[in-house]
């Protein structure tokens, strides 16, 4: 009976000290994600956006703004960019993105005495993804739950569930999201995004209720539920939304 209620006592205080180090592991990387957004916000605002007057963000296969098929989880590879000269990837990539934003491609090439033009990489990576089209791998910014992220969609493909793999992925790195009118961008509503410990949007790129993408307005509406994601303005003072149950005081920002 003292074995039995021994071991009660043992498996007891176990769960207690998982369920204790799990939130703080959370905790941590939530901090940690927070910690790298503000250097993605600063990498934009205070060098790719002052140098090129754009912000970063994907346009998707069709090369069109606002068309549907973009994939903000990829943008952050612009600010991760070396010129690798005409011709080889990363450059290419980068002339598509200015053509897209009708800028010349003068602009490819630092003007030290205007101060203008592209000087990355403006961010180190710890990330990458396939770039079909070139056949090589382009650098991304990851968040901290990229393993987990790459763990469920593995696990969702090995039963079929790759489209449920591919949402899981997504959660893997920053997203910058901005919206146009027009072609032209509208800064104040550039944000960036992390998916959090759950790996799916939460309602920060989509917004359920409305049956279409979440406006900038709609992430400034306090009773707007974004759950466990993370979101951050660019530019303005806009406070940054946290994830449910996370004391935005622990933070220390």
């Amino acid at each position: 009976m003292e074995v039995i209620v021994v071991l009660a006592i043992i498996l007891f205080l176990s769960a207690l000290l998982y369920s204790q180090f799990g939130a703080t592991s959370k905790k941590a990387a939530v901090i940690c994600s927070l910690n790298e957004m503000v250097e993605v916000k600063k990498a934009i605002r205070d060098g790719f956006y002052l140098d090129l007057g754009l912000i970063p963000e994907d346009f998707g296969p069709d090369g069109f703004v606002d068309s549907g098929d973009e994939n903000p989880q990829y943008a952050t590879r612009f600010l991760c960019f070396t010129n690798d000269g005409e011709g080889n990837p990363q450059y290419e990539e980068m002339k598509k993105f200015l053509n897209n934003h009708s800028v010349s491609t003068d602009f490819l090439k630092w003007d030290k005495y205007n101060r203008r033009g592209w000087r990355g990489p403006n961010m180190e990576s710890d990330g990458s993804c396939r770039a079909r089209e070139y056949g090589a791998y382009f650098p991304l910014i990851a968040t901290a739950w990229i393993d987990v992220c790459e763990e469920r969609a593995q696990e969702e493909e090995a039963i079929g569930c790759n489209d449920k793999a591919g949402e899981y992925r997504k959660g893997k790195y920053y997203h910058i999201i901005v919206e146009h009118e027009g072609k032209n961008q509208l800064k104040d509503t550039a944000t960036i995004i992390c998916f959090g410990s759950n790996c799916l949007d939460d309602g920060s790129c989509f917004n359920e209720v409305k049956g279409r993408f979440t406006t900038a307005d709609d992430l400034k509406e306090k009773n707007y539920d974004t759950g466990d994601d993370i979101v951050m303005f660019v530019f303005g003072t806009q406070p940054t939304r946290f994830p449910e149950g996370f004391d935005e005081t622990d933070w220390g920002y």
